[in-house]
């Protein structure tokens, strides 16, 4: 069977696994057989019943349930668009996205509706699909239809899908942590190209079982997960949301042996490991979405005694593909770096004007290949791309084995009087100390040097940690100009929903804390 779009993979997963369980969401379990039916049939539902075409915007804002699987694959059928929402949004920024991509349809479960329904009032959408049959307050200005309606329908069902490789399958907008967010848009064959590489480097195949523990709005739980769990026909045990204790027992009791996440899920696995659980059908771990210490690795290894762990490095942009560690990170003698650029993937390393700079040398990582968006939507943030590169906005370099290190976002170097301070290798050397558990080195604004590190730090639990250690500390390890002038001990690192750190929250916050005192004086 030719694969021509997402919606090709689950037909062809369904062929051979008609009767095998793909997916269980707490609530029900659901073979590949009736998980094809309830695409084909809510497939139909959309494009004759609510008349959606191909090329429209979907917004979904949902959490994690076969309900959302079934409208990813139904959607590729009929080549529309999905609008991947973070839940976790305020009802402005979740109005600003739909406007954006001028959505008039909306998937949305029923607890989410009463908190935004004062905003979606002010877009164009027109028609809401509910994961439940109810009626609330302010839906009456809308066609209301319902997921149960969609998976009953048996009219006039489409054979065959109706997308090529190049239809976009779904617009997912960046962290916005600094800025206005941009929508990025994502083919098929982008998401089809990172399904490939990861089945190819992990070699998983049909017996692999998975949790999905991250949200279907990120494009770990769309590309990395869920697209490649249904192409391997593997099986996926998903959760709404992550919950450490959840998460652990599933793993235990499920015999989970692949996981995928982002590094402040593994630190919060490690924190509340107990003896009850049992994780040693774990086999292959992957860490993408933020950079993860080796001593977390080597922490979650020693409760997972059987699993590989393999770092991994991409973008919402190129569809979660790009880097991915080929082996046992803690057997490999490249420790520090992000993993192997993938064989369908092409990476350099950019100065500050745009020119390639030679192996070693540190500069911005640009991507280029055909999991690559080919602009963001709109327009918006096109600078980006160089001659069909697209800068990533993170810095590091290349050896000779094309192997990635990532030496800290622009956004979090710091520029103290001329001197370049990369921010990873100063929290490398914080996180040494045993009382720290996790901690961001960030620039802050000043008078003299236009910039200083600053430093927020998450002590381990139950450990009482001073300024002056940690300077003192420092002081041994690395030169004086690179100890951070402002540190503040805080109880956790401030997250986006995707489980990234709020680099620019907290320069502007210690900025406008520290730089205006100093003013003062």
């Amino acid at each position: 069977m030719k694969i021509r779009n997402l919606y090709d993979t689950l037909a062809a997963t369904a062929a051979v696994f008609r009767d095998k369980i793909g997916i269980s969401d707490g609530k029900e379990k659901i073979d590949y057989g009736e998980l094809l039916q309830r695409t084909d049939c809510f497939s139909a539902y959309l494009k004759s019943v609510l008349q959606v075409k191909r090329g429209d915007c979907i917004g979904v804002l949902m959490l994690n349930s076969i309900e959302y699987v079934v409208l990813v694959y139904a959607a590729a059928k009929i080549g529309a668009k999905l609008v991947l929402i973070n839940a976790k949004l305020h009802a402005k920024e979740i109005s600003f996205i739909l406007e954006d991509t001028k959505a008039k349809y909306l998937a949305i479960q029923a607890d989410i509706w009463e908190r935004v329904s004062h905003e979606i009032g002010k877009t164009q959408v027109q028609t809401l699909i509910l994961d439940a049959n109810v009626m609330f307050e302010h839906m009456e200005q809308y066609k209301v239809c319902c997921f149960s309606e969609g998976f009953a329908y048996t009219e006039e069902i489409i054979d065959g899908s109706e997308a090529d490789q190049n239809t976009p399958i779904a617009v997912l907008y960046t962290s916005g942590t600094s800025g206005t967010p941009k929508g990025a848009e994502i083919t098929n064959r982008a998401v089809l190209e990172t399904v490939a590489s990861y089945r190819e480097i992990l070699k998983l195949d049909e017996n692999q079982s998975t949790l999905l523990a991250v949200p279907l709005f990120h494009v770990t739980g769309f590309s990395c997960i869920m697209a490649v769990f249904i192409a391997i026909g593997g099986y996926m045990r998903m959760i709404p949301s992550f919950h450490s204790d959840q998460s652990l027992k599933i793993m235990s009791e499920e015999h989970i042996r692949h996981f995928h996440a982002v590094p402040t899920i593994y630190q919060m696995l490690v924190n509340v490991m107990k003896d009850e659980y049992d994780l040693s059908s774990l086999e292959s771990a992957v860490c993408g979405g933020g950079y993860i210490e080796d001593r977390l690795i080597k922490s979650f290894c020693s409760i997972a005694p059987n699993v590989s762990f393999h770092p991994a490095y991409g973008m919402t942009e190129t569809a979660g593909g790009g880097v991915l560690f080929p082996k046992d990170y803690m057997k490999s003698s490249k420790k520090g770096s992000a993993g192997k650029v993938m064989d369908n993937c092409e990476i350099t390393i950019f100065d500050d004007s745009n020119v390639e700079v030679p192996v070693g040398k540190i500069g911005q990582i640009a991507f280029r290949g055909p999991m690559i968006i080919r602009h963001y939507l709109n327009h918006k943030g096109d600078e980006n791309f160089v001659n069909g590169w697209l800068l990533s906005g993170d810095l590091g370099y290349l050896d000779q084995d094309q192997y990635i290190y990532v030496v800290g976002r622009i956004k979090s170097m710091v520029n103290r009087g001329g001197e370049k301070i990369y921010s990873r290798f100063v929290e490398r050397e914080i996180l040494s100390n045993p009382k720290v558990n996790q901690c961001l080195v960030f620039p802050v604004k000043d008078f003299l040097f236009g910039e200083v590190p600053g430093c927020v730090i998450v002590p381990e639990k139950d450990q009482q940690i001073t300024e002056k250690e940690i300077r003192d500390y420092l002081q041994e390890r690395i030169q004086k100009t690179k100890i951070p002038v402002y540190i503040e001990f805080w109880d956790k690192l401030p997250n986006t929903a995707s489980g990234k750190v709020k680099i620019a929250y907290l320069s502007r916050l210690f900025t406008e804390k520290y730089y205006s005192e100093e003013e003062k004086h």
